[in-house]
């Protein structure tokens, strides 16, 4: 390659990663915003369970994520910068274990996809079987399920028809509801978890528009490197 390609992809490589700076550096500040903004831990996102998730850990996430990403992308342009083979060399490994993580999180998603729609009924039939008014463990489970995915029992709300009323998580509003009353989801659970899973077929292909992002970013580290390795990017390589 001549050196004026090579200089191409240096700058094309350094821009590449200080727009990652810039995108980190928001997650950062995103993340810390909403850890000390004033009323966001005491909000009520009508979750269940993921409400503690998603206001006490969510900004965690992204200051870890928003700093890895700095972190990583300045190495990558400090590499290119001052033509040092040992910073590049780190950025190609950072993003390799990066990819590796991403490829085991597809492989999890697909096995997770692929578990049949007999398999997640038996699992919440078993949940809904056992359900007892709050008095058993398993019980908070199920709540949280009904009301993140806005259904009620396995397949129907008649699963509670053994129950003087349906649990509180059946119940489009807050007031107490019955069989007879209609205030309830009717979708039963099993249909409304299968559905929300194939909803999420969109996440494939950011992953794969992330995952050729890093693979061009490892691709230029190598040129990078190489070239440093050679003394200077005015050499061809």
């Amino acid at each position: 390659m001549a050196s004026g390609g090579m200089q191409c992809v240096k700058y094309t490589f350094v821009a590449f990663n200080v727009l990652f700076v810039i995108c980190g550096c928001a997650l950062l500040g995103l993340g810390l915003f909403l850890k000390f903004a004033t009323g966001y831990s005491e909000l009520d996102l009508n979750m269940g369970g993921f409400t503690v998730l998603m206001t006490e850990y969510f900004p965690f996430v992204l200051v870890a994520i928003g700093g890895l990403v700095v972190i990583i992308s300045l190495i990558g342009c400090c590499g290119a910068l001052f033509e040092n083979q040992c910073l590049l060399c780190l950025y190609f490994f950072f993003i390799f274990l990066i990819c590796l993580v991403e490829v085991a999180i597809g492989v999890l998603m697909l096995a997770f996809e692929d578990m049949s729609k007999e398999s997640i009924s038996t699992m919440f039939k078993s949940l809904v079987d056992d359900y007892d008014n709050g008095n058993n463990p398993t019980d908070a489970a199920v709540d949280t399920m009904q009301i993140y995915f806005k259904c009620c029992g396995e397949s129907s709300y008649l699963d509670y028809s053994l129950l003087s009323h349906l649990p509180q998580s059946c119940c489009v509003t807050d007031a107490e509801c019955s069989v007879l009353t209609g205030t309830h989801y009717e979708k039963g659970c099993t249909d409304a978890i299968t559905e929300n899973l194939l909803s999420y077929g969109y996440v494939y292909y950011a992953l794969i528009g992330i995952a050729v992002l890093q693979l061009l970013g490892m691709i230029f580290s190598c040129c990078l490197c190489c070239s440093a390795r050679r003394g200077s990017y005015d050499q061809p390589i």
